[in-house]
């Protein structure tokens, strides 16, 4: 998070200014209540303020590092569903391979359900076009398909996804397993 530009940061997480918006209340509280003084109750007022300001930027600016994380996020839901196209759809043109090896799981598995968590995504602005690295923790399970038989299975891995932003999507560029 804190390698992004420095005036962003609080539009990915405002958990900073509504904890610092709390103690600054708590301290105005006490103010009051010593006081009773009517600023007191205006400062209060424009630090609430300052802390609504703050989750509505959360909630409507979407930054890259976001949009990557919603990218990784929809894939998963798309594998979920084994909507082999909609998986397909999440991947760049120029990883035929990556394609191929989606096509296969998806074709020979029947999922049911993919978690992923302690994600982290890391922005390269630099390159022309910009690229990302989502690292996370991905658990699936569902069913393999042999032949005629099925099998229960579950994969628990740890993926470092590589990806291009290409016009206003992140595609997928390539991956590593840790497994």
């Amino acid at each position: 998070m804190w390698d992004s530009a420095p005036i962003i940061w609080f539009t990915e997480d405002p958990t900073p200014i509504l904890v610092c918006g709390g103690l600054v209340l708590l301290v105005l509280g006490g103010f009051f209540l010593k006081s009773g003084r009517a600023g007191v109750l205006i400062a209060a007022a424009l630090v609430v303020m300052v802390m609504g300001a703050a989750v509505l930027i959360d909630r409507f600016v979407v930054t890259d590092r976001e949009q990557v994380a919603n990218t990784i996020y929809d894939a998963a839901a798309a594998a979920e569903r084994n909507d082999l196209n909609a998986v397909t759809d999440f991947i760049s043109p120029t990883a035929p391979e990556v394609k191929e090896e989606a096509r296969r799981w998806i074709g020979q598995a029947k999922i049911e359900s993919v978690n992923i968590s302690a994600m982290e995504v890391t922005l390269d602005r630099a390159a022309k076009p910009m690229t990302a690295t989502a690292e996370f923790r991905v658990f699936a399970t569902g069913q393999l398909t042999d032949r005629s038989m099925l099998y229960p299975f579950k994969y628990l891995s740890r993926l470092d996804v590589k990806l291009m932003q290409s016009g206003k999507r992140w595609l997928v560029t390539g991956y590593e397993r840790d497994n």
